[in-house]
């Protein structure tokens, strides 16, 4: 049987609120073996943990683009701190959304640099996002230390982007910082 795994659980939706747990066991019932769920801003981080631990899943950690406004070094404090529990297992969601701009497009890049930064401080891979801002992302994950991989959730990019995005990782590898 195929081990199944959704690596993008939006366990913290109000939408769950009252049945997380049922939530839970029914995609265990349908097959999925195991769950990872997002995290997109610091006021949710301690709630994916305790989700994480009393489900027996796991847990991204990191802010997405649409809070990179809210980023700040104390950020970055905590979210290392965060993520070395051991039920978090990637950095993310985070990436740049320059359809919405909800933060800025330099706010974005700043939050977005600074993760990247976190992920190979702490060897964990990617949990990245993209709309709208293809060239951006890649020309930042070309400076960024890629070897603990990652994957790329959302994008609205055509098929030109999917394999700029490939190539980077292959690139990565292919210079001897590759996956262990």
């Amino acid at each position: 049987m195929t081990e199944l795994i959704d690596i993008g659980v939006n366990l913290t939706d109000k939408r769950f609120a009252q049945d997380q747990a049922a939530v839970v066991a029914r995609a265990r019932d349908a097959g999925v073996n195991q769950m990872i769920i997002t995290c997109t801003a610091l006021e949710m981080a301690e709630q994916v943990i305790s989700l994480a631990e009393e489900h027996h899943v796991y847990a991204t950690m990191g802010i997405h683009p649409h809070d990179a406004s809210s980023f700040s070094d104390s950020t970055y404090i905590a979210l290392k701190t965060l993520a070395l529990h051991p039920r978090v297992v990637a950095i993310g969601e985070t990436g740049l959304d320059f359809n919405r701009n909800f933060s800025s497009p330099k706010e974005q890049i700043f939050a977005f640099s600074e993760q990247l930064k976190l992920a190979s401080e702490l060897q964990l891979p990617l949990f990245l996002h993209e709309r709208d801002a293809t060239a951006t992302q890649l020309e930042l994950l070309a400076n960024a230390d890629l070897s603990n991989g990652g994957v790329l959730h959302c994008f609205t990019g055509d098929q030109a982007a999917l394999e700029a995005y490939s190539s980077a990782w292959v690139a990565y590898r292919h210079h001897g910082m590759g996956l262990r």
